[in-house]
């Protein structure tokens, strides 16, 4: 018999710690496959969401984000990413009831896996991309007030998967008939909501995001290229399924990194220099 006197607060507190700086480290160097520490995280947190203990969503969100955005190779990360999907598909009944909730999982599930979507575009993953595309399509038609949040990212990404089943339908929904969505009376007023800083930051791991900032930060201009080229190695930026993760990491550095003044008017290396180096990485 387990007594819980606190709400399981004191494991979510550490499980979000957990699921934000530590789930690489879970991991052996270089390991291809989810470690059995990484699957016990992933199987209590499936166990936590059937008991609708309050703060799991958050513990789900930092998960979202170890969900590294092009990188097909990877079976961890798409261990993750199918595992994560399914999650929120037999516990669709959890998900909706967040929104009346001060959370904003809906918006971060439908964000992250349309997103993902578009790395799918492969014939070898069409039950993959399947499942994130009728779980997404479902989310943005029946709770588009929860969506909206997002901003005018929601365009970017939704016409990145426009030509895939479902998205199709939903993508041309929204540009001829955008009555249908609550509220919503033109595709304008999407573009006038800006994508808040933590939607933009959550297509970034965390690992990557501080690593990022650290040469916009602490490296001075004109000694960055052996940081960009350790950068590029570990994220496998020159691999042709990475230029989608090349279009989030602009959008981080445009649109949520605003470093002060004194950074600003420093010798360190400055965001239009980290902006034309990401758009050299683009090759088709």
């Amino acid at each position: 018999t387990l007594i819980v006197k606190d709400n399981y607060q004191y494991c979510i507190k550490h499980l979000i710690l957990i699921a934000h700086d530590k789930w690489p480290k879970m991991n052996d160097r270089n390991a291809n496959a989810a470690s059995p520490q990484q699957l016990q995280l992933v199987w209590l947190v499936k166990e936590l969401v059937v008991l609708k203990v309050t703060g799991i969503d958050k513990v789900c969100v930092a998960l979202l984000r170890q969900i590294q955005g092009g990188n097909v190779k990877s079976i961890a990360n798409k261990w993750l990413s199918s595992n994560m999907c399914q999650l929120f598909v037999d516990q669709k009944s959890w998900l909706k009831e967040q929104s009346g909730a001060d959370s904003r999982i809906i918006a971060h599930v439908f964000y992250t896996f349309t997103r993902l979507a578009a790395d799918h575009g492969d014939t070898k993953y069409d039950k993959m991309r399947r499942q994130e595309s009728q779980l997404c399509c479902e989310l943005f038609q029946e709770h588009f007030t929860e969506c909206k949040v997002i901003g005018r990212d929601i365009l970017r990404i939704l016409q990145d998967v426009s030509r895939f089943e479902g998205f199709d339908k939903l993508w041309q929904a929204l540009l001829k008939t955008p009555s249908k969505f609550q509220g919503l009376t033109d595709v304008s007023e999407i573009f006038n909501v800006k994508t808040q800083a933590d939607f933009l930051r959550s297509r970034l791991t965390p690992d990557m995001e501080k690593q990022l900032v650290f040469i916009m930060q602490h490296v001075k201009m004109g000694q960055q290229q052996r940081y960009q080229k350790w950068f590029m190695a570990k994220w496998e930026l020159s691999a042709p399924e990475s230029e989608t993760l090349i279009a989030d990491l602009l959008r981080f550095v445009c649109g949520a990194h605003h470093p002060p003044n004194q950074v600003i008017r420093s010798e360190v290396v400055q965001r239009w220099a980290v902006v034309g180096w990401l758009l050299k990485c683009v090759k088709s």
